[in-house]
């Protein structure tokens, strides 16, 4: 009786884990929405978050990398800052120029992550691929 108690307990740690992980990506996420870099040719700026987002994917795996842009995603669509140049709202989701961009984050961090969870030993060409 004590060891299903304690698998219970382990199980429930893990998800708390899990969970922390989930929160602290979308934060780092959303915290890398202000540094930019202006670029002349589009209005969309280079961020940061690219890198945060395949990142997740890579560390987290593919189920909490895309759960913490989904998160990251949900913040923006309140009206928190946590878009490029500290935008918020629905209209930046809805945008043609950005909305496909920003959903970008959350398939670029899912298939980084699962191209690592099937290719564990291809960490750095994952990551490339995620970006490209």
């Amino acid at each position: 009786m004590s060891y299903a108690l304690s698998l219970e307990a382990s199980k429930r740690r893990e998800n708390v884990r899990s969970i922390a992980w989930v929160i602290a990506g979308s934060i780092l996420l959303s915290l890398a929405a202000h540094i930019k870099i202006p670029l002349f040719f589009t209005p969309i700026p280079m961020v940061l978050q690219n890198a945060i987002a395949v990142a997740l994917g890579a560390t987290l795996g593919s189920r909490r990398g895309c759960a913490a842009v989904l998160l990251f995603l949900v913040y923006g669509s309140l009206g928190l800052p946590v878009f490029a140049g500290g935008h918020g709202g629905l209209s930046i989701l809805l945008s043609p120029l950005s909305g496909g961009y920003l959903a970008g984050y959350a398939a670029a961090a899912f298939f980084t992550g699962l191209i690592r969870e099937k290719l564990p030993s291809l960490l750095f060409p994952t990551i490339l691929a995620g970006l490209g």
